[in-house]
């Protein structure tokens, strides 16, 4: 489905070099909670981005949108990025009953055959959205939403 997502401000954590594996990215995200409930922030969206193309020299970043308070700065391996508003098609699916693989390939098929290359195109990194830790919440995992952000 296509639909304008709002901006969010988002604390983030960024992971180098060879995919780390689920057990280290479920530990950032817990560090980064630590580090977000530490200042008082409210916690909304939960985030999963991969910044490269290959997992043997990648670059992943976990993010949770902060609400309220001022103007939070980073610090201790943590920065504050604003994830802009922007449309964006997406899907919402279960990894535990159907394959990640099967929901990007969905739509990057949408993108290639629908016949939306020629209405929109990708407009920055795909990304994993949850309403909770999907680590600890099995609701949140039930629930993975990812995103295409697009452009006109």
């Amino acid at each position: 489905m296509v639909r304008q997502e709002p901006a969010h401000r988002v604390a983030t954590k960024t992971l180098k070099g060879k995919w780390p594996g689920d057990r280290a990215v479920g530990r950032e995200y817990d560090v980064l909670h630590g580090w977000v409930r530490a200042r008082g922030l409210r916690i909304g969206k939960w985030f999963f981005r991969s910044l490269s193309e290959t997992e043997t020299a990648g670059k992943w970043e976990v993010g949770i949108e902060v609400r309220g308070g001022k103007n939070p700065r980073g610090g201790e391996g943590v920065s504050i990025r604003e994830f802009p508003a922007t449309t964006v098609v997406a899907v919402k699916f279960n990894p535990s009953l159907v394959s990640p693989m099967v929901a990007y390939s969905s739509l990057e098929g949408w993108m290639k055959w629908a016949g939306r290359p020629k209405k929109y195109k990708w407009n920055g990194p795909w990304r994993e959205v949850y309403s909770a830790n999907p680590w600890k919440s099995k609701s949140a995992w039930a629930n993975t939403e990812i995103q295409a952000p697009l452009k006109k």
